[in-house]
């Protein structure tokens, strides 16, 4: 049977739709208000009930077998009933440049331009303007994700591509993506200040540059292997809403929290909800599931499982010249590790916060106020 993607809109697809256009209004609302020292607190425990459902979603599917999980879902989408199987690129890398280079670097690069190149293009130019809003940040967390392909590959089949791809097309997009991001910001005057001019002497916007790549270097790939595990084709409405609804949108939500206390230094916090907190719960579960549905959904390294006969893919891959230094549950229990680390500074990015069940912060009457930045003086 194939695996194909459905045709038309199932009821999962608007009610998909429906999700992340509401969250995706709703969050820049509470972000305007927030900002302004206003409540949102309807708002908020919709977003906030939302990414609950999703955690409770990740327990539920923790707790039970595969099969039953994409039973409910194909009561949904029938597609959803069949496995889908991941494949790789073409990584014939000696065919591709005996064919393609007799026309120069340039149209060799050009004939190479594929749609998920250009999803690079297009998703690091939405993440610029809706999300982080500091082009010039967003492009050193694109190189981060670049890097996280490159170790992944070893494992997983979709990230093996050959040099170029990296280096050329993939950064080359980005950046591009980015560029045009820097102009849009600065024409509606939008952008978050993160990566400054004096970044060097500003400590906290460090701190707060290191979480945001250190949580990249975890959320990154659980947003692909989560649903590769459990056998959804990665372009299906259910995996699009959840990536740009409980993945980026709470990113979102989290960072722009964050920013508001550690950098902005506010005492009081109108985002009602700790963002931060749901965000580490949330890619926990996600590591979870991988662990428990990873067996022979992953290659154990570069050498011992073949592509094809003949394959080209290790020799036109500059970046791996040998076998993985961990195997793949090594790697996953590594980011176990990292996720704990974060989770426990949460306390201090939340620091003299009143929570109810650990996630809500209820309204306060305390005026906002920005605490100065003191300076030392010299005698």
């Amino acid at each position: 049977m194939s695996d194909e993607i459905s045709e038309g809109w199932s009821p999962i697809s608007f009610f998909c739709v429906g999700v992340f256009l509401s969250s995706l209004i709703l969050s820049t609302i509470v972000n305007s208000r927030a900002k302004q020292g206003k409540n949102s607190v309807l708002i908020a425990f919709y977003l906030m009930l939302l990414s609950l459902c999703y955690i409770a979603l990740l327990v539920a599917i923790l707790f039970n077998s595969n099969d039953w999980f994409r039973s409910i879902l194909s009561q949904f989408d029938p597609v959803l009933s069949i496995v889908h199987v991941e494949t790789q690129f073409d990584t014939a890398c000696d065919q591709r440049m005996q064919k393609g280079m007799k026309d120069g670097v340039f149209w060799f690069l050009w004939n190479n331009v594929e749609g998920y190149v250009l999803s690079h293009l297009f998703g690091w130019w939405l993440v610029s303007v809706f999300i982080i809003r500091d082009a010039s940040f967003c492009f050193i967390l694109s190189l981060v994700q670049e890097l996280l392909e490159i170790w992944w590959e070893r494992f997983y089949a979709p990230f093996r591509e050959c040099w170029w791809d990296h280096c050329f097309l993939d950064i080359g997009c980005n950046l591009i993506g980015c560029s045009a991001a820097f102009i849009t910001l600065k024409i509606l005057n939008l952008k978050t200040p993160i990566l400054t001019s004096n970044i060097l002497k500003d400590h906290r916007r460090q701190f707060f540059m290191a979480i945001m790549i250190f949580g990249e270097c975890v959320r990154f790939p659980m947003m692909f292997f989560t649903p590769h595990v459990l056998g959804i084709h990665p372009k299906h409405i259910f995996n699009v809403t959840r990536i740009f609804t409980f993945k980026a949108i709470v990113v979102n939500l989290f960072l722009n929290q964050m920013y508001h206390r550690l950098v902005d230094r506010y005492k009081t916090d109108r985002y009602h909800v700790r963002w931060y907190r749901i965000s580490i719960v949330t890619v926990a579960l996600e590591i979870a599931i991988v662990l428990k549905f990873q067996e022979g959904k992953f290659f154990d390294g570069i050498y011992s499982t073949p592509l094809w006969k003949n394959s080209s893919w290790e020799k036109y891959n500059l970046f791996h010249s040998s076998t993985p230094w961990f195997p793949f549950h090594v790697n996953i229990w590594f980011l176990y590790v990292m996720i704990i680390t974060m989770f426990s500074i949460d306390y201090y990015l939340c620091l003299q916060l009143k929570t109810v069940f650990g996630v809500w912060i209820p309204a306060t009457e305390e005026k906002v106020v920005c605490l100065p930045v003191t300076k030392k003086k010299v005698v």
